[in-house]
């Protein structure tokens, strides 16, 4: 009787321990990003972005990469940089809090084609016990083609 217990113990704790690792690693930096277009210029749309930081991770400096929506419904690369007016702290980290909605200020998407009306953008983080930074894609957000 023993026997049986502590094996189905083990069998339990190593579920339990399996369990933890896959919400560690496959758990999002963010989740439930929102974003309204602020501004889109020929070349640039500018988004206002809010949604819940899950977890306390890192952001790596320079890693921000913007996309937009191409003729074929796929997401390219824009030509530009990705920045964020108004933001003195360039590159730095909202706080963890699942619990409140952060306004993650604008993001402003450069170099993209006047006939595009999605953009998104990615940036790497850093979270604990990681040695390779996890990418965390933001969006898309519908910003309507460029009209004269």
């Amino acid at each position: 009787m023993i026997r049986k217990n502590v094996s189905g113990a083990t069998i339990g704790a190593l579920m339990f321990a399996g369990l933890l690792w896959v919400c560690y690693t496959k758990i999002p930096v963010v989740m439930l990003m929102s974003g309204t277009v602020v501004e889109r210029l020929e070349a640039s749309a500018i988004v206002r972005v809010k949604g819940r930081k899950i977890r306390d991770c890192k952001l790596v400096p320079g890693t921000w990469v913007g996309f937009y929506q191409n003729k074929a419904g796929e997401f390219a690369e824009a030509l530009g940089e990705v920045t964020h007016p108004g933001d003195k702290s360039k590159d730095s980290s909202r706080a963890a809090g699942w619990w409140e909605r952060k306004d993650f200020g604008l993001f402003k998407v450069d170099g993209i084609p006047a006939y595009a009306d999605s953009v998104k953008v990615t940036v790497q983080h850093l979270c604990d016990g990681d040695d390779i930074p996890r990418v965390t894609d933001n969006g898309a957000w519908y910003v309507g083609p460029y009209v004269e």
